[in-house]
Parts: C-alpha cells; sequence; structure tokens
C-alpha cells in the first residue's frame, strides 16, 4: 500500500526504544512517508511546535516530559492532529484521558503490527482535505528537465516522486526528491504559505538513499536492472534521476491479485531476479532490500526489472558502516544477519530472495507474525518449514533449493547467485 498523492505527508514518531525507532523509520520511508523522530517528549512537543507534522505515532512510556502530558499539551497546539497510541501496557486504551481524547485515532499493543499500523494511518490520510491531485502536479507537467518533457505522475517511491516524461520519442521515468519543503504543497498548506527555510531529521538520510541509488545505477548495466540515463540537482534543492521506463507492475502487487503463480512461472521470475541480482554482485553491491514491490513484472512480456537500489551498498563499505543494532530492510524479507543488525553480503540478497520464491509459489510467507519484533526473531531462531498443505505445489528439488536459500547460518545458503543459478537451470531443463 504506498500513498499515491502527490504531498509527502509527515508523520512524527514519539519512541524511546531505538529498535522501534528504526522499524518505524524504515517501513514509513519506504512507504513513501517523511518522517521525524523524537525521543521524549520534550522533544515531542518542540518538533510540534516546529514541523507541525499530519500525524503522531505516540509511545506513552516515554522519559521526562510523559506521553499522557503531551497528548493533553497537544489539544492545545492543534487540535486536528490525529495521533496513534502504542503501548507495551495492556488496557491502557481504556484509560479515561485516552478513551476521552477524539485526537485518538487507534491504540496499539506491543509488538506493534506494522501493516495494521500502516492501514490505519493509510485512512487517516486518505480523509484529510486535500485539493485536486491533477491540480497539485500541474507545477510540473509539461516542464523540461535535461530534454525531457513531464507527461504525468506515475507514484512514489521511497525517497521521491515518480514522473513519466517523454525524451524524444522514447518513454523514460523522471524521479524527484524534495527537499526543499515548499516545492511539495501539503492538504494543509499552500505552497506560497508553506516555510521555505523548514528543516526536516530524515533530509541527509533521504539525499543519501536518493544519491547512492544513482550512484550505484550507473555501475550495472542488465536487462533485469532499471537503466539509469541521468542524474542532477535543479535550483540548488531538488534533485532528480531519469530511468528507463518499464510498463509492469510491482510483483507485490501481481501477487495480491493473483495470489501465487505456477512452478514453470516462478521459476521464471527467479531466474530473471537471479541474473539481476548476479550482475550486480559481481560489482560488489548488495541490495539489502530485495522484495516483491522492488520488482516490476509484466507477465505479458514474462520481462521483469529490479528497482529501488536506494538501500544498495558496497559489501567492503556495508561491513565497514554496518553498527551493530542498526536495522535496514523490510522485516518480512530480511535475512537473520539483517534482523541482528549484523554486517551483511551478497548471501543476505540469497536469503531475501529465498522468500520471494517460497511466496510466488504458495502464496504465503515463511513466518507471518503479529508484530516486526515477533518477525525478526522468527526469521533468527525459528527453522523454517515447508507447510505440509504447500507441498503439492512444488517438488522435493525445489524445495531443497529454498530451504538452502532459508538457511539461518549465511555460510550454508548457497555460496554465490551463480551457484544457486545453476541449481535453478539444472532442475529447469530436467523438469520443463
Amino acid at each position: 500500500m504506498t500513498p499515491k498523492e502527490f504531498d509527502m505527508q509527515t508523520i512524527l514518531i514519539v519512541e524511546d526504544n531505538k529498535a522501534y525507532q528504526e522499524l518505524y523509520s524504515e517501513f514509513f520511508l519506504d512507504k513513501g512517508y517523511r518522517i521525524i523522530q523524537a525521543e521524549n517528549g520534550d522533544d515531542g512537543l518542540k518538533k510540534i511546535i516546529h514541523h507541525k507534522p499530519d500525524l503522531l505515532i505516540l509511545d506513552l512510556a516515554i522519559p521526562g516530559f510523559s506521553g499522557r502530558s503531551l497528548l493533553m499539551e497537544i489539544k492545545k497546539l492543534n487540535k486536528d492532529l490525529p495521533v496513534f497510541i502504542v503501548s507495551g501496557r495492556v488496557g491502557m486504551q481504556s484509560d479515561p484521558e485516552i478513551a476521552l481524547c477524539a485526537q485518538v485515532k487507534g491504540f496499539f499493543e506491543k509488538p506493534v503490527h506494522l501493516e495494521k499500523l500502516l492501514q490505519e494511518v493509510a485512512k487517516i490520510f486518505q480523509n484529510l482535505p486535500s485539493s485536486d491531485t491533477k491540480a497539485q502536479n500541474k507545477g510540473w507537467i509539461g516542464k523540461k528537465i535535461q530534454g525531457c518533457t513531464i507527461t504525468e505522475c506515475i507514484g512514489r517511491g521511497g525517497t521521491g516522486v515518480v514522473y513519466k516524461a517523454k525524451r524524444g520519442k522514447m518513454d523514460v521515468v523522471v524521479k524527484i526528491l524534495y527537499l526543499n519543503p515548499s516545492h511539495a504543497p501539503t492538504p494543509q498548506e499552500s505552497e506560497q504559505s508553506r516555510s521555505t527555510t523548514m528543516e526536516f531529521d530524515d533530509t541527509e538520510e533521504r539525499i543519501a538513499r536518493f544519491q547512492r541509488e544513482g550512484k550505484i545505477l550507473t555501475q550495472i548495466t542488465h536487462p533485469n536492472i532499471i537503466s539509469l540515463y541521468d542524474t542532477g540537482i535543479l535550483e540548488g534543492d531538488t534533485y532528480f534521476i531519469i530511468m528507463e521506463y518499464f510498463d509492469g507492475q510491482g510483483l507485490d502487487a501481481f501477487l495480491e491479485k493473483e495470489r501465487r503463480v505456477p512452478l514453470t512461472e516462478a521459476l521464471s521470475v527467479i531466474e530473471q531476479i537471479t541474473e539481476g541480482m548476479q550482475a550486480a554482485h559481481r560489482k560488489d553491491l548488495i541490495h539489502r532490500d530485495l522484495k516483491p514491490s522492488n520488482i516490476l513484472y509484466n507477465r505479458e512480456n514474462h520481462q521483469l526489472k529490479i528497482i529501488d537500489f536506494g538501500s544498495a551498498r558496497a559489501i567492503k563499505v556495508e561491513q565497514t558502516l554496518t553498527q551493530q543494532g542498526y536495522v535496514v530492510g523490510t522485516p518480512l524479507y530480511m535475512s537473520p544477519e539483517q534482523c541482528l543488525g549484523s554486517a551483511l553480503d551478497h548471501r543476505s540478497d540469497i536469503y531475501s530472495l529465498g522468500v520471494i520464491f517460497f511466496q510466488l509459489i504458495t502464496g504465503t510467507l515463511p513466518f507471518i507474525k503479529e508484530g516486526a519484533m515477533q518477525i525478526l526473531f522468527a526469521h533468527v531462531y525459528e527453522p523454517f518449514e515447508w507447510p505440509p498443505q504447500y507441498r503439492y505445489l512444488a517438488p522435493p528439488p525445489v524445495q531443497t533449493m529454498i530451504y538452502k536459500m532459508l538457511e539461518k547460518q549465511k555460510e550454508k545458503r548457497y555460496s554465490s547467485m551463480e551457484e544457486f543459478l545453476q541449481s535453478l537451470k539444472e532442475f529447469s531443463n530436467k523438469n520443463i
């Protein structure tokens, strides 16, 4: 579920638990929201005043100025600010001050089920007053960037707004990252009235991800990886990337509709992803967030493209910079070493690919839990078992391949995409 609106809604998260800070940030950034974080009530209050967020996710058990006190202050500052409460204490939703507060739109007990929280957040934003989407977009429609004429807004990525454009007779994609909020109107404020000096806590990370994506795409040329044509900066604060246009839908949206695919189609999809990632790994690059939403699929042409390399890193850089406890990725598709915040190598992508392979065949996931923390725990400690009711969907050799891809210890997985691809092709040649 990715927000389709042009405006970049801002979520303030007041949470002192660093593990939850990272999970919330990665999760909601990936869905296209702007994230601001505060570790205590005092800081949260200042950021409400300074940044004027569109929505607040509030942990009640924060140090200093408490979450309960902050909630009371919000009534005075902004009566229209919707709030979601999270708490590790059972029954807090029955507290009169919380139950009678009209601004509280939902209550979630920890560990928080992020997908359910996302659904409720999306409902709130859908009900916020907004102007016509075409009117919001008209500022860029028809304009030219590096010889490309923008024709329509087609969506959002984790780091920017995505447009379709014409470059001569060729269709291209122009992805734009806004740093200056005056260039990205919100439902609450017009472009003219919004402050141009406002600063956002996630700016440096968003710039880094955006630039990293452009830099990495220049290093890889492969039919199964989206091609980069150009990058640059406009007016000093608007970064852009011009990429290949591919007529396909996210594999996540495809699976949501189809649930699962025949084995022969699953093998073809996985083979193409493997070949694309093999090209990336040969450049010493790991994706770190391989999942269906980062894969565009055209079923009619039997083709796909891997996208969104904003989280990718060179293996040597990853092993140098990764700090213990820092988590990057999407919980449902993360390798055990990702869940632990350990340094990663190419075998982490092999694990994520194994999750996708299993999902394509069965229509489900290896580990489905109520909350993100429980999912991370399962990836690290729970043994993977192929559900008996789905065994008929894949012959033993395919099940064996997936078991090997989903080994907890990376040393027990395939040593490389090349090794896995060889096993995959050997099976396909004998059986398809």
